[in-house]
């Protein structure tokens, strides 16, 4: 259950919570927690690592210096329950640090970043192609006011190009759109 409110005067002598980094701390704080203290009772977390920002990183951290609580970390190859070829082809498949927090237990920190694998050499391609008339282009805003920020774009099935940016201080939504026609008034926004 993913509410706390279902589970709330329920009497718990053991638990064991799968992929607990993906719940609700509430879940473990608010009413799980409290439920193994009257009965005396035990928890076991087992999870795929979801970076240090996590709950469960903190919690996993403390359970090395707590008394009364341990910690175990394996890879998905020290479980034994995925062929090493499957293990190798998702190596190959995957970014190095999602690999790393999927098939090696490693709590990765993605603080930062919005794509954090975002590498410019990699994902960008330099394109000099000419505006043709009336071609669209499309516009993703930002609508701060200050500054207010727009990125243009080309878009050709899955491929979008980014071909322009606009950042203005202090404007406002007219005043980007008054720039956009200024700087593209053959094409259709």
């Amino acid at each position: 259950a993913d509410n706390p409110d279902n589970l709330r005067g329920v009497q718990i002598s053991h638990l064991i919570i799968d992929e607990c980094a993906m719940i609700d701390k509430k879940m473990w704080t608010e009413v799980c927690r409290p439920a193994l203290s009257d009965q005396q009772g035990n928890a076991m977390f087992i999870t795929t690592p979801q970076g240090k920002n996590s709950w469960i990183y903190q919690l996993w951290q403390g359970a090395h210096t707590q008394e009364n609580w341990s910690a175990f970390q394996y890879t998905t190859l020290q479980g034994g329950n995925v062929l090493p070829e499957e293990i190798e082809a998702a190596r190959n498949d995957l970014d190095e640090k999602s690999f790393r927090q999927e098939y090696e237990a490693s709590f990765e920190s993605y603080a930062g970043a919005i794509y954090y694998n975002f590498d410019t050499g990699t994902h960008v391609a330099h394109q000099d192609k000419e505006l043709k008339k009336n071609e669209i282009l499309h516009v993703g805003c930002d609508f701060n006011v200050s500054p207010i920020c727009a990125n243009i774009s080309r878009v050709n099935g899955n491929e979008v190009s980014v071909i322009d940016e606009i950042t203005m201080n202090g404007s406002n939504t007219f005043e980007l759109a008054e720039e956009l026609l200024n700087r593209y008034p053959n094409n259709k926004i």
